[in-house]
C-alpha cells in the first residue's frame, strides 16, 4: 500500500466480506487494530509500516521488562511463538524458550518478503 490510510481502508473493505474465514477475519481485525493504533500515535507518519512494526511499536513494554515481558504471540507456518526481535528487514520468532538458558532458545527468522504469512494470535 502507498499509505497507512489506504491500508486501513483496504482492511475495512476485507472485513465487509461475509465469506472470509474466521482465521482471516481475526488476522485482519488484529492488523486493522494495530494500524489504527499506530496511526493514532503517529498522525504525521503516512507511510504504511511493515506489518509487525505497528504491533511491536503499539505494545506497551512494562517498566521491568526483564521479569514481566509483554509478548506478541504469532503463528508462522507450523510454528507458534512470540516475537523476540523485529527490525526493518526481518522478524525473529521464538518458538522454544529455555528461560534458564536463553542461548538454547530456538528462533525462526522471517524475512520481510514473507512477513505477511505471520498470523497474530490472542495474547497469552
Amino acid at each position: 500500500m502507498d499509505s497507512i490510510e489506504q491500508h486501513i481502508e483496504h482492511d475495512k473493505e476485507i472485513l465487509e466480506n461475509p465469506t472470509i474465514s474466521p482465521q482471516q477475519r481475526r488476522h485482519i481485525e488484529g492488523e486493522l487494530h494495530d494500524l489504527e493504533l499506530y496511526h493514532e500515535h503517529n498522525p504525521d507518519d503516512h507511510h504504511d509500516p511493515p506489518p509487525l512494526k505497528s504491533t511491536v511499536t503499539s505494545t506497551p513494554q512494562p517498566q521491568n521488562a526483564s521479569s514481566t515481558k509483554t509478548r506478541v504471540w504469532v503463528q508462522y507456518k507450523n510454528e507458534m511463538g512470540f516475537i523476540a526481535f523485529e527490525c526493518d528487514t526481518c522478524v525473529t520468532i521464538c518458538v522454544r524458550e529455555f528461560p534458564d538458558e536463553p542461548s538454547r532458545n530456538v528462533n525462526v527468522v522471517v524475512y520481510d518478503h514473507d512477513i505477511n504469512n505471520i498470523i497474530y494470535l490472542d495474547s497469552k
